[in-house]
């Protein structure tokens, strides 16, 4: 029986509750790199099992990235906001 991975877009719970969850939509671009690759993997000569087991890994790697990376913007921007609200400092601007 053959299965069918979805692609989606990626939900990032920031609490134990789903109201929490934040949606990060996927480009077009990602989707036409996903068609890519699903071509490509189509013609390597894979058993079914061995199919579905190298797509599920490529999908585990990648929603893992995308949580790295979102959790890392996030960071940042909260560090940005932070120094946005702590007093200006006498600094002199760097002439170019």
């Amino acid at each position: 029986m053959k299965n069918t991975f979805k692609l989606r877009n990626l939900n990032i719970r920031l609490s134990e509750s789903d109201k929490d969850a934040i949606t990060i939509e996927r480009t077009n671009t990602f989707f036409l790199n996903a068609q890519e690759l699903s071509d490509f993997i189509k013609e390597l000569p894979l058993t079914q099992q061995d199919n579905d087991c190298l797509i599920s890994l490529i999908l585990k790697q990648v929603q893992a990235a995308e949580h790295g990376a979102f959790i890392h913007g996030f960071q940042v921007g909260i560090r940005l906001t932070e120094c946005e609200n702590q007093p200006q400092r006498n600094v002199l601007p760097i002439k170019h």
